[in-house]
């Protein structure tokens, strides 16, 4: 036989063997990847399932899925499971929501169904937000009786991903007949601060975000402006922000201060006639004049230290 043709039949010979070998190889690598793609896809809500534009994330399926009864745990924990909610892209998850409940598991109630969805800018920051009706028996009500628990989920500012909003989720509990039921529940909730501002509480609690994130980067310079001045802060007062600039606090602020603001949700806060309050009176907010220049600081109280702080009533 010639040399030539018996290194082709040979090289013919292990080119088939390979290709044998990778079609083995990719078997046993995807052997569950198609059982699990058409698990899921059969747990999809798919009536309760919608396109939407989302921020961060463009146009993607909106999608719920009951509970995976084979998923890690005992036997109780599979069968007390809550609803899960995904984004879909092609048929792949590209964002899981996080969960409401602590490693997903309900405790004396069952996942129902969800009973609607709608996607609407609750909180006024000019994105969207999703707005969840969800269906539940047990819990305090027996197991023959289903009841609906609300569900918010949003974003914080500057970010893609999602996060329970727990704090008006909590008041819509009197507000959980529908969806429109719901928003005027939230119309309700957002008057929450009028004894001190004529500000929705999205808007108060969104700027005390704002600063607590600007103080505990240490970003004075932008804190200034959230300011109206002159300004109390321990006892002093800063007439301007050259002033305010050259404090001790703003090289050496109070570590006990820090961390009880690090530890402030700016959630709930508590307000009077004279504004509304972060923390133990360690921030106080106003509008400043007639509202015009927005929502302003124009107390600090602890950021130096060992300066005693000013009371929930605005006193020192």
């Amino acid at each position: 036989m010639n040399c030539k043709r018996v290194i082709c039949v040979i090289f013919l010979w292990l080119l088939l063997c390979v290709s044998a070998a990778c079609s083995d190889d990719a078997g046993e690598g995807n052997e569950d990847a198609l059982p699990q793609a058409l698990k899921q896809a059969e747990r999809q809500i798919k009536e309760q399932s919608f396109y939407v534009e989302l921020d961060g994330w463009g146009k993607v399926m909106f999608a719920p899925f009951i509970p995976d009864r084979e998923d890690k745990g005992g036997s109780r924990a599979q069968g007390n499971r809550d609803v899960r909610f995904k984004l879909m892209q092609n048929g792949e998850t590209v964002y899981t929501f996080p969960a409401r409940y602590e490693d997903d598991i309900l405790q004396g109630q069952e996942f129902a169904g969800v009973a609607a969805v709608s996607f609407f800018d609750y909180n006024e920051d000019g994105r969207t937000d999703i707005m969840l009706l969800i269906e539940y028996t047990g819990g305090d009500f027996g197991m023959s009786t289903s009841f609906y628990e609300p569900r918010l989920y949003t974003q914080e500012e500057g970010e893609t991903e999602f996060y329970v909003d727990v704090s008006p989720m909590e008041y819509l509990l009197d507000y959980r007949d529908s969806i429109s039921v719901m928003k005027k529940g939230l119309e309700a909730y957002a008057r929450k601060y009028a004894v001190a501002t004529g500000r929705s509480a999205w808007e108060v609690e969104r700027f005390a975000k704002r600063v607590r994130r600007q103080i505990l980067a240490g970003d004075f310079e932008a804190l200034a402006e959230s300011m109206v001045f002159p300004i109390r802060i321990d006892h002093t007062i800063y007439i301007d922000k050259a002033a305010f600039m050259k404090a001790e606090f703003v090289t050496n602020p109070s570590a006990e201060f820090l961390e009880a603001l690090k530890a402030e949700t700016c959630e709930n806060l508590f307000c009077n006639y004279r504004g509304v309050m972060m923390g133990d009176g360690s921030c106080w907010i106003t509008e400043d004049g007639e509202g015009l220049q927005g929502l302003k600081i124009y107390a600090v109280n602890g950021i130096t230290p060992e300066k005693h702080k000013e009371d929930k009533d605005g006193n020192y």
